[in-house]
């Protein structure tokens, strides 16, 4: 009978050698190279957003005008979607937290701006706004619209909306009628949002939108209806998202409410 060989553990069969520590340290060098290539690019891309912010600062000095809230949720989902787009490969989630750090840590670098959220939303908030933007925690959503009324350069992060988060409600009163749904965290596709980013800025088409539409019945044809989903109720009201941007949405018979829209990478 022949007899047969027992291996270390850990060791393959089909290898008769293993790594060095020759080797592990030639990987690591590597590895420690492309980190200093990574933060120089990193510089580099902060310096050329600041050019940009500078640019925007003189040419609102010139104009004599002030210059005008800097999110751009549009621009963002773009940045986003183009990485994807360069590198497949690149995890969604993990090219997600890493560019939404960048983003918003050039953001918080061309003016003020502040963001609100609440404890159900905090976890999204953090991880869509990076560490450069540190949110305000607040007690729920009543105050955090509250803080929107008097407060410029604001962006609120609420919770989902569902049976148990009825602040979307408020948005149907005169004076949070500006105040517009406009972004989704987390906004990748293979994840359902957490949160719905609001401010004081109009929606703008992005591809791959979903809107939130108020109305009083549920009884209401939309011009697809299976692209039209009730997410809740409340107070006589009917919440629905509905697949693609529709900011021009109207019905004969009923109101119909536009919230806002949010685009997924």
């Amino acid at each position: 009978m022949q007899s047969t060989a027992l291996l270390p553990i850990g060791a393959s069969m089909n290898s008769d050698k293993t790594d060095s520590p020759e080797d592990i340290s030639q990987l690591r060098a590597k590895i420690d190279a492309i980190d200093a290539q990574i933060a120089n690019l990193l510089v580099e891309r902060t310096e050329i957003s600041q050019a940009v912010a500078f640019s925007k600062n003189s040419d609102a000095k010139n104009a004599n005008m002030e210059l005008s809230f800097g999110w751009r949720p549009k621009r963002e989902i773009e940045i986003l979607r183009h990485i994807r787009q360069a590198q497949p490969s690149l995890g969604k989630r993990l090219s997600y937290m890493v560019w939404r750090a960048m983003i918003t840590r050039n953001l918080a670098s061309q003016a003020p701006m502040e963001v609100i959220c609440v404890r159900q939303s905090e976890a999204a908030s953090r991880i869509g706004f990076g560490a450069a933007i540190v949110p305000r925690i607040v007690e729920n959503c009543d105050f955090a619209l509250q803080i929107s009324n008097s407060t410029e350069n604001i962006i609120l992060s609420l919770p989902w909306p569902d049976e148990n988060q009825n602040w979307w409600l408020r948005l149907l009163e005169p004076q949070y009628s500006d105040l517009k749904i406009n972004m989704a965290l987390p906004h990748i596709d293979d994840r359902e949002p957490e949160a719905l980013c609001l401010a004081r800025i109009a929606p703008i088409e992005t591809g791959n939108d979903f809107s939130l539409i108020a109305t009083k019945t549920a009884e209401i044809e939309f011009p697809n209806p299976a692209d039209a989903e009730l997410i809740s109720t409340a107070c006589g009201h009917c919440l629905w998202r509905l697949r693609g941007f529709h900011s021009e949405l109207t019905s004969p018979n009923e109101p119909v409410y536009f919230l806002g829209a949010y685009a997924l990478v």
